[in-house]
């Protein structure tokens, strides 16, 4: 079927969120070590078209068509960025799919930015760049699941390569394992290049319908840090929790050394 949607979003600089964080608020910049408060406009539209495939025993559907463009201006009304996502995609039967992404994005650059953290800032300029990527989802109704992507192409002024895989095992109703792994190799020419890993495992243990652990490990390669964050759960009434949770940080930049760790307990109740 056809379906579309579009809206208009406007955020002023003295806007403070209750609960959250709001996007694209905070400007840093990377040059004068400074973060510039500015305020934006938002529009967003999208078109997507899938065709099904009832009688057919290989094919579930074809998304033919998946567009959408976020564009946002400035508080004085100039073009800030536009970004553009092209996405299709076949559905088998069996719930696995393949699929492609093509992204194209426009940004005037008013600040400077160091996506390598080496000290070297992208100076404020214009940049038009794109990336093609493509993946595999296993069927998403086994025990073992698994997807796998790949991305190529340019970022700001340089290049960029990508991958990642996922790979998760149920054993429900005991437990639930997955682990996550990300490369990401940005070449930015004289600027620099970096290749950044980011790996992460999570496993849930359910002694009960009530009673759960969930333990959370990550190793990231762009901050040095290694995170352990261990959380035991119990629904002693419905809807009332009682959390104990574990942190536990590291630094990887000479050696494995605590950088910091903390333990916390939460109760809420429901009246």
């Amino acid at each position: 079927g056809l379906s579309w949607n579009a809206s208009v979003k406007q955020v002023d600089k003295n806007y403070i969120t209750d609960v959250g964080f709001t996007p694209r608020l905070y400007n840093y910049d990377a040059i004068n070590n400074t973060t510039v408060r500015e305020g934006y406009t938002e529009v967003n539209a999208g078109i997507e078209y899938e065709k099904f495939y009832e009688t057919s025993k290989t094919l579930n559907s074809f998304r033919v068509l998946n567009y959408r463009n976020n564009t946002y201006f400035d508080e004085e009304g100039k073009l800030n960025q536009t970004s553009h996502f092209l996405n299709s995609a076949i559905f088998f039967k069996d719930l696995s799919a393949i699929y492609y992404v093509f992204t194209y994005d426009y940004v005037d650059l008013k600040y400077g930015f160091d996506p390598l953290g080496n000290g070297n800032a992208l100076q404020p300029d214009a940049y038009n760049y794109g990336l093609l990527k493509v993946g595999y989802n296993s069927a998403n109704n086994q025990k073992f699941r698994y997807r796998f992507n790949i991305q190529k192409g340019e970022y700001y002024s340089g290049k960029r390569l990508s991958g990642g895989v996922y790979l998760n095992y149920q054993l429900l109703p005991f437990a639930n394992l997955e682990a996550t792994y990300d490369i990401n190799k940005i070449d930015l020419d004289e600027l620099g290049s970096e290749t950044f890993h980011l790996t992460r495992f999570t496993g849930e243990i359910f002694f009960n319908n009530r009673l759960n652990w969930t333990t959370y490990l990550q190793y990231n390669t762009q901050r040095n840090n290694f995170n352990v964050n261990s959380r035991l759960q119990w629904e002693y009434k419905p809807l009332s929790y009682v959390y104990l949770v574990l942190t536990d940080n590291y630094n990887n930049t000479s050696g494995l050394n605590r950088t910091n760790w903390g333990v916390a307990f939460k109760m809420n109740y429901r009246l």
